[in-house]
């Protein structure tokens, strides 16, 4: 169980006191299971998330493995599924998606590096990787326009043909490795040919199959270059048998949910189920007991040392909007950040362990709303708190603060706001006599 604050008086809601204690405090939802599932928006999200706004309390939200859409984007996407006025801005400036800490990788390997992507529309995702500095970003489907013999199959979309996946030609000029049919004993000429720096999983494939092959195929290679194999391969005298021992690319997996909740009575596989699919042919074909990757979106360790950076200065930013400090990132600035999330499986150790510069500490709060409904389950790691949903976690952490909330005065709908003082709680029965007097 998470430390909490030292115990000081309670604050009315919405009262000056209340947002003085803001700046000790931030939150950071998943989006996904948290605030809606699918299209449909979660009951008391929309009037959570007004709460903390109006208490200028900071928060970020994590975007769905989505890959198709820059953060302006998905900022109209949630609104309108959060069904929430066009003019609140409830999500300027506070979303991050899986992929956005990949803005933060070297210049140089952005510039000069190639990078292949996987995902449900890669060239969407390839739009906005190039948007984030990457130069060279190449898709299955360009493969596929350069030698469809990668692929024995009718590939989903990718081929290139009319009404199908865009594609684009190689960089600087290069093309697909093929051996000589000559003497298959010479060395393989690299010259020109294609060699692949990184993959990106971008969130799930439309067509595994295509994309575990092409992915194994680049896994396998020398030194990147597809189409080759690498020598190394299978040699008991060097680490892992020789596997990936020959300057294969990096694995950088943007989400690793198995599955998640959609307005579908049933989970959905995710990106993570694609990645066991993956790991499960590279054991067949290698015999390694596991294929690493990096993990860079929600909620690795990087994506959420990216959330505190974009705490800190959201902070920076008000304050300096009000004409108090400078722009000066202060590491202390936020003491206490609740995370609330409906994922218990890799959310809740990535939040306990994680220690940010400055000291901050992370509070994990674990809701019913989403994929994970509490029943039937074991946790090995225990969450500050079980609640229902988004609006119980939001009062939940802000009593931890000092603040008197409580859900019958966020929860209440703008047209009702007259029948309620700020601050004040009522009962449900006082409240319905309100309103049938009101109505009278």
């Amino acid at each position: 169980m998470a430390a909490t604050p030292a115990y000081r008086s309670p604050v009315k809601a919405f009262s000056n006191e209340a947002r003085a204690r803001s700046k000790d405090y931030a939150f950071l939802f998943r989006a996904s299971g948290v605030l809606f599932n699918g299209n449909t928006r979660i009951d008391g999200s929309l009037p959570a998330l007004r709460a903390i706004k109006s208490h200028m309390v900071r928060y970020m939200c994590l975007a769905d493995p989505g890959g198709t859409a820059l953060e302006a984007e998905t900022e109209h996407q949630f609104k309108e599924r959060i069904k929430s006025n066009k003019d609140d801005r409830l999500f300027q400036g506070n979303i991050i998606h899986p992929h956005t800490p990949l803005r933060l990788m070297l210049e140089e390997v952005k510039k000069n590096q190639v990078v292949y992507i996987a995902g449900r529309k890669p060239n969407k995702a390839r739009n906005i990787a190039q948007s984030y500095g990457f130069k060279k970003v190449v898709t299955g489907a360009d493969l596929l326009d350069q030698n469809l013999e990668m692929f024995p199959f009718d590939p989903l979309k990718v081929t290139g043909k009319k009404g199908r996946t865009k594609t684009q030609a190689l960089p600087d000029g290069t093309s697909t490795f093929k051996p000589s049919t000559k003497n298959k004993e010479r060395e393989p000429n690299l010259k020109r040919k294609l060699k692949i720096d990184h993959i990106f999983v971008w969130n799930e494939p439309r067509d595994w199959f295509l994309e575990i092959q092409l992915i194994i195929d680049t896994l396998i290679s020398q030194q990147g270059y597809i189409g080759t194999v690498s020598t190394k391969n299978g040699d008991t005298a060097l680490a892992n048998n020789g596997w990936l021992q020959d300057g294969q690319p990096k694995i950088w997996v943007n989400e690793e949910d198995f599955e998640f909740g959609t307005g579908y009575h049933l989970n959905r596989l995710s990106t993570g189920a694609f990645l066991e699919a993956l790991k499960s042919v590279w054991r067949a074909k290698t015999g390694c007991e596991d294929l690493e990757y990096e993990h860079v979106g929600k909620l690795s360790g990087l994506t959420l040392e990216y959330a505190h950076d974009q705490i800190l200065r959201a902070y920076a930013r008000m304050m300096t909007e009000k004409g108090l400090v400078g722009p000066v990132i202060n590491k202390t600035d936020v003491q206490r950040v609740y995370v609330i999330t409906d994922n218990p499986e890799k959310d809740l150790e990535a939040v306990l362990d994680f220690k940010p510069e400055g000291g901050a500490e992370y509070i994990p709060i674990l809701v019913r709303s989403g994929a994970w409904n509490g029943k039937g389950e074991q946790l090995e790691r225990k969450p500050a708190a079980v609640v229902n949903d988004a609006m119980d976690a939001v009062v939940w952490a802000m009593r931890q603060e000092g603040v008197d909330a409580h859900r019958e005065i966020f929860d209440v709908p703008k047209r009702l706001l007259g029948l309620v003082g700020l601050g004040e709680v009522v009962r449900e029965d006082v409240m319905a006599e309100r309103i049938r007097l009101r109505r009278a």
